[in-house]
């Protein structure tokens, strides 16, 4: 009897010990997970919000596009090409101008580029 009731308190210690880092164990695994899923949901969020800025940087290249296909000119004369007078289609960066030899040997101003 002597020796069974050191026995039975030691088993008794062993398995409150036992269930008490088991419960610790649980709660570590618990804050692991936790603090595992916060990360993802975290990742989730900057995932979302790197769409959300790539497609509003792709809406602005998209409207600048627009507006450079929109704004740029049509149907306009080239360098050298003769015009009639100061209000002639020219492309940009070129005026319609007397040039050398207008008059005398070319009938009509031509499109060149702008000096200065």
């Amino acid at each position: 009897m002597k020796t069974i009731t050191p026995f039975l308190l030691f088993s008794l210690l062993i398995s409150v010990y036992a269930y008490a880092l088991e419960d610790g164990q649980k709660e570590e695994m618990q804050d692991i997970a936790e603090s595992e899923f916060e990360a993802l949901n975290e990742l989730r969020q900057l995932g979302l919000l790197l769409e959300v800025l790539k497609d509003d940087l792709q809406e602005a290249d998209r409207a600048e596009t627009e507006e450079d296909r929109n704004s740029r000119q049509k149907r306009c004369w080239g360098e050298n090409v003769p015009c009639k007078d100061e209000k002639s289609p020219c492309c940009g960066g070129l005026s319609c101008q007397e040039t050398f030899g207008y008059g005398w040997w070319y009938g009509s101003p031509f499109c060149v580029r702008n000096k200065g």
